[in-house]
């Protein structure tokens, strides 16, 4: 088992959350982007900063009378899911003793929860370690960073 602070271990847990949540926002960014290509620049702008949806040309069987086929423009990016991933709620599980605190803070000694820890009684234990489930839950943004996102997204 490995020593760590609870403080710590609170710690660097959600860091490891945070992380894998942006990974995961970033993944969900660039997918998104893939559907569009440079487009040809109308004034200074960097090539890279202008970009256009790429289209797909359908062509639709005729209706009506006159029976002539329609041929249809369609943006891409219209076509698929852009709901990205997200970690709303993430339960972590773990063994731990706790040991005599220095310095006035609590130190934990971390093992590895097997499937028989997960399902035993207390009765069943044959040491003196416990099982915490810590839940992390996804906050709204501080009123703050909310406003000044809704100002961004005005020009759309």
């Amino acid at each position: 088992m490995a020593e760590l602070s609870f403080k710590d271990l609170f710690t660097t847990i959600g860091w490891a959350i945070q992380d894998a949540q942006q990974a995961i926002e970033l993944h969900s960014y660039n997918n998104y982007w893939q559907y569009f290509s440079a487009a040809t620049p109308a004034n200074d702008l960097p090539t890279e900063d202008i970009m256009q949806p790429k289209i797909k040309k359908v062509i639709l069987p005729g209706s009506g009378s006159d029976g002539v086929n329609r041929e249809l423009l369609v943006p891409v990016v219209a076509l698929v899911n852009h709901a990205p991933m997200s970690l709303e709620e993430v339960k972590v599980k773990l063994k731990v003793k706790t040991i005599t605190p220095a310095a006035n803070q609590l130190q934990l000694d971390l093992g590895a929860l097997t499937a028989a820890d997960d399902v035993s009684t207390d009765a069943d234990k044959q040491d003196d370690a416990n099982i915490i489930e810590l839940t992390f839950k996804k906050a709204q943004p501080t009123e703050g960073i909310a406003r000044i996102t809704q100002e961004a997204v005005k020009i759309l």
